[in-house]
């Protein structure tokens, strides 16, 4: 097993050394960009203190950002929360585990919101277009399929002692 293990780590640093030079490692995300990519995609961009409020197809989105603390967050607000019921609830609920994806449903102060909570610095250009995607179809779809995308996970977890369609397949 040590001959492997030596053998496997020798082929690594042999590969490594063939002169392949590794992609550059992205910028970290700021402030700036991240305002910089609303301006780009949303509408009705207003800079305020501490974000932006936009509409993003069509839906109003605020984007809250702290970077002394390298955290954002963009938010939709759907409905008010005394007007859903506890179908809603349970079923928003249940999205956060199988439909919502990177977002997921919450409340404050009274309102229903999508929320997409993310530290600020690893996020890629392509991650942020995509949670304001996603937070506009979480607010979109509430009360219908109460998704963020097309991609879901199934929603009936296995019986005591059964395996899931994932278990049988990697053999677990």
């Amino acid at each position: 097993m040590k001959v492997r293990l030596a053998l496997l780590t020798l082929l690594f640093a042999a590969l490594s050394a063939t002169g392949q030079e590794e992609a550059p490692a992205p910028q970290p995300m700021t402030a700036e960009r991240l305002g910089a990519l609303i301006e780009e995609f949303g509408s009705n961009v207003q800079r305020g203190q501490g974000g932006w409020v936009f509409e993003f197809f069509g839906r109003p989105v605020s984007c809250l950002v702290a970077p002394q603390f390298d955290r954002m967050r963009f938010i939709a607000p759907i409905v008010p929360l005394d007007k859903i019921t506890e179908q809603h609830k349970d079923e928003m609920l249940t999205a956060n585990i199988h439909t919502a994806l990177d977002v997921r449903y919450g409340t404050n102060k009274g309102i229903v919101y999508a929320a997409f909570i993310h530290p600020l610095s690893p996020l890629t250009d392509e991650q942020v277009v995509s949670a304001m995607q996603q937070v506009s179809r979480a607010a979109l779809t509430f009360g219908k399929s109460y998704s963020s995308t097309d991609l879901t996970f199934d929603p009936e977890p296995p019986k005591p002692g059964e395996k899931s369609e994932e278990e049988e397949e990697i053999g677990t």
